[in-house]
């Protein structure tokens, strides 16, 4: 079995605060609100995937917590 990984953040615009605890996490980003920053992340992105802004967490589901491989593995978007 190989290692999952996650990958989480706020937004693409970063936040205001310092607080890193201040906005909740999520795989799915909300667009940015810079026109322009939103043109340029969305054209380098759109060569490598066509779920812009989403990260699948499909590998964390395949096998449970005793490394056996799930028959009908289950995961959120």
């Amino acid at each position: 079995m190989y290692s999952a990984n996650l990958l989480a953040m706020f937004a693409l615009d970063g936040q205001t605060s310092f607080n890193f605890f201040k906005n909740r996490w999520t795989s799915i980003l909300r667009e940015n609100n810079n026109l322009c920053a939103r043109a340029t992340i969305g054209k380098h992105l759109a060569s490598v995937t066509d779920h812009m802004g989403a990260t699948s967490v499909m590998d964390m589901a395949l096998f449970d917590e005793y490394g056996n491989e799930e028959e009908y593995p289950n995961w959120p978007y």
